[in-house]
């Protein structure tokens, strides 16, 4: 049985270890791949105890990584996503999944809430995903956007030098603490490890890539999350 999701304080016996009764096939239909959220201040699971802010959080298990992980990169692509103010709902206005046209206001190149207006930044949030293995375990996506989203388009440019199979290499990602007009927040940041991947690793992240298409689908919606 996979402990990783089982928090730390609670230990079972080893003999309740080495099974999972109960547990059925979830299928394909219901599964749900996670997001890696970094917490802020504000962030729920700060509040609620299960994490401090500069932490990552898988967004299904609740489950602190701490401030440091290994990501093994599988694929990446952009989204956006208008959200009304929260002090209004915070519900999507308008969603484009491929970051070409949205579900509301048609093409993002023309679309005057994607652009910039002197230094205020859009109002529509440009993402950059990332799905890969976390530590070499779990399949989690992670989201570069807002003040994160500079660090995400220096790594996928990264990946686009190297010019192999993203999933050879791992990558350090970190929490840094950063502060502007409106207070102290965390950003993610990475660092190239240069470490080729075992073979066995490389194989499950190349089985994943073949199946995004499906996988894809898959994965939280950032806005359940944000």
């Amino acid at each position: 049985m996979n402990d990783a999701l089982i928090p730390k304080d609670i230990n079972l016996p080893a003999e309740r270890m080495q099974t999972a009764k109960g547990l059925g096939n979830i299928s394909e239909e219901d599964r749900i791949i996670p997001r890696l959220k970094i917490m802020q201040p504000l962030s729920p699971e700060v509040d609620e105890g299960i994490a401090k802010p500069g932490e990552f959080v898988n967004s299904i298990a609740k489950k602190s990584y701490g401030k440091v992980l290994t990501l093994t990169p599988v694929i990446w692509w952009k989204t956006r996503v208008y959200w009304q103010p929260r002090e209004e709902g915070g519900e999507i206005l308008c969603q484009a999944r491929d970051a070409i046209e949205g579900t509301q206001y048609g093409l993002c190149a023309d679309c005057d809430y994607s652009k910039w207006h002197n230094k205020e930044s859009p109002i529509c949030t440009a993402i950059i995903n990332i799905l890969g293995l976390v530590n070499n375990v779990e399949l989690i996506a992670t989201s570069f956007m807002k003040t994160s989203y500079a660090t995400g388009k220096q790594l996928i440019n990264l990946f686009n030098y190297k010019k192999v199979d993203i999933f050879n290499f791992q990558y350090e990602i970190s929490a840094v603490q950063e502060q502007n007009d409106f207070g102290k927040f965390w950003v993610i940041k990475f660092k190239d490890l240069n470490t080729p991947v075992s073979d066995e690793i490389y194989k499950a992240c190349s089985k994943i890539y073949d199946n995004f298409a499906k996988i894809k689908e898959k994965v939280e919606d950032v806005a359940t999350i944000e």
